[in-house]
């Protein structure tokens, strides 16, 4: 039962009144406030690198709530920032490949400067070891992957391979031969 006054409960009085109004303890006049502390972009980032790391290490079987423990955060603020598990692991494969494309940053630079095949492919090969040790979650990442799909999405593979074998391949003019073939070379 109930009663403007709150709760009933029952008198231990007169006949006359059984129950009597029960004040309550809990108010909900005000609604719940963020933390003081609550930075939305840091927890975010935070359960995007939990996500990295855990989806690097076990692939898409990592659940939601082993990030959430991991991020030091509820399993529903997980799905607010990104909604569902699937969406989770594409926002961590989206990092992953913005995280890649520095490395086309890194190469340009080794590639446009080298004289000889002999000067550029050592230089090529310690940027590229150098930033996988630097990025080895994003490698791993992409390798689990391929692994699992068997393969690079055909968007991905547009909007990121593709233009890095474009430059890449228009920038080794050393090679004497076509953009093509260096980029079939590359990509094999």
């Amino acid at each position: 039962r109930s009663c403007a006054g709150g709760m009933l409960a029952q008198g231990s009085g007169s006949r006359g009144q059984l129950f009597k109004p029960i004040k309550r303890l809990i108010s909900y006049d005000w609604p719940m406030a963020r933390p003081v502390n609550a930075d939305a972009a840091a927890t975010r980032q935070r359960i995007l690198t939990a996500a990295l790391a855990l989806f690097a290490q076990r692939g898409s079987s990592a659940s939601v709530r082993t990030i959430a423990g991991e991020a030091g955060v509820s399993v529903a603020m997980v799905h607010h920032y990104f909604g569902s598990k699937d969406s989770l692991y594409d926002a961590c494969v989206e990092e992953m490949y913005a995280e890649l494309s520095a490395l086309q940053e890194r190469l340009l630079p080794a590639l446009m400067t080298a004289k000889t095949i002999e000067t550029l492919l050592p230089l090529a090969v310690r940027e590229g070891f150098r930033f996988a040790c630097e990025h080895r979650l994003a490698v791993r990442l992409l390798n689990r992957q391929v692994i699992e799909a068997g393969t690079l999405s055909a968007d991905r593979r547009m909007r990121f391979q593709a233009p890095f074998l474009e430059v890449v391949s228009a920038a080794l003019p050393l090679l004497d031969r076509s953009p093509a073939q260096v980029r079939l070379s590359i990509q094999s």
